[in-house]
């Protein structure tokens, strides 16, 4: 640690990114037309480290909840309504 510390007060910064796991790692849904979907995603580092970060989507009709988070893992809630594709 105090080589931490005197590595810091010299002004060097090393930082390494977790690699973080996501599970289910990818999301398949199959509905209908008018039917939704739930359910949730889990976000964690693969060290155990707490992590920061915010989840985003760009898929029309998908609404997150609780997507920003600052833990070891954390289960960001989502919605899919496909009101904007056809059958």
């Amino acid at each position: 640690m105090k080589e931490k510390i005197i590595d810091f007060s010299n002004g060097k910064f090393t930082y390494e990114q977790p690699k973080l796991i996501l599970e289910p790692s990818e999301l398949e849904m199959e509905l209908g037309e008018g039917d939704e979907a739930r359910g949730s995603i889990r976000v964690s580092s693969s060290d155990e480290r707490r992590v920061k970060g915010t989840v985003l989507t760009e898929i029309p009709g998908m609404t997150l909840y609780g997507n920003s988070f600052f833990a070891r893992a954390a289960r960001v809630e989502f919605s899919y309504t496909p009101r904007w594709i056809r059958p």
